[in-house]
Formats: C-alpha cells, sequence, structure tokens
C-alpha cells in the first residue's frame, strides 16, 4: 500500500522515521537478546545535573540582599537584621520572606523600612 507522501513525492515525516528508529531499536535489543542467552532489559540512566553553580544568585537572594541593605543603612546592622528577621504585625509576617517572595514585596518592605525609620526618627526627636 502506497502511502500519502509516497503519492506526492515527499521524503517521510518525523513521526515515521521515529517509528522506523524504534523500530530498529527494537531488532537490535532482539538481536542481542539472542546472543546473551534471554531477554535484553535496558535501564533508563538518569541525566547528570551541573555540579558548577549558576551565573547568577537566584533573584530572591538579590532581594533579600536589597531589603538588608535598605534595613542596614536605615537602623544599622543588628537592628535591621532584626527587624527583617522579627514579625511585622503590618506585613503579617517576617519582612525578609515577603521581599523574597517578589519584587511587589520587596517594594512593601522597602516601604515599611522607610516608614519605621520615620517613627523611630520622630521619637529620637521628641
Amino acid at each position: 500500500m502506497q502511502g500519502r507522501n509516497d503519492r506526492i513525492g515527499r521524503p517521510p515525516a518525523i513521526g515515521m522515521a521515529r517509528s522506523a528508529t524504534a523500530a530498529e531499536a527494537r531488532l537490535i535489543r532482539s538481536e542481542l537478546a539472542g546472543l546473551f542467552g534471554g531477554t535484553l532489559r535496558l535501564r533508563k540512566v538518569p541525566a547528570k545535573k551541573s555540579k558548577r553553580p549558576s551565573g547568577s544568585p537566584a533573584p530572591s537572594a538579590d532581594r533579600c540582599k536589597r531589603a538588608l541593605a535598605a534595613a542596614v543603612a536605615a537602623f544599622g546592622a543588628q537592628d535591621g537584621r532584626a527587624f527583617l528577621n522579627g514579625h511585622h504585625r503590618g506585613l503579617n509576617g517576617p519582612p525578609v520572606e515577603l521581599a523574597a517572595a517578589s519584587s511587589a514585596g520587596l517594594r512593601v518592605v522597602e516601604a515599611a523600612i522607610a516608614i519605621e525609620a520615620r517613627r523611630r526618627a520622630e521619637g529620637d526627636a521628641r
């Protein structure tokens, strides 16, 4: 029986080539199994993952660094870390988690740092 591609003079489609390749692979396996006196089972080997670090850190790490830099500039090193890691009532959790989640979260945390810095400056002025 003649296929449609044969009638119009086209080369076989990719799907047909893959089928032929699979058939050839089955034939080779059966021949190898005959040589070794039984069935031949091939196991799939998982692809190796690269142990090399990627070119740049994760975006969440960059956002955490930016939040830390803003907090340290506003409050100092120790108080800045305490602010980021402590529970913030207005943010309903630690600000560092919100900053790591998204860029919008980072903007909210930066705004919270500015508000808290203003509150502390007004408290010191009184």
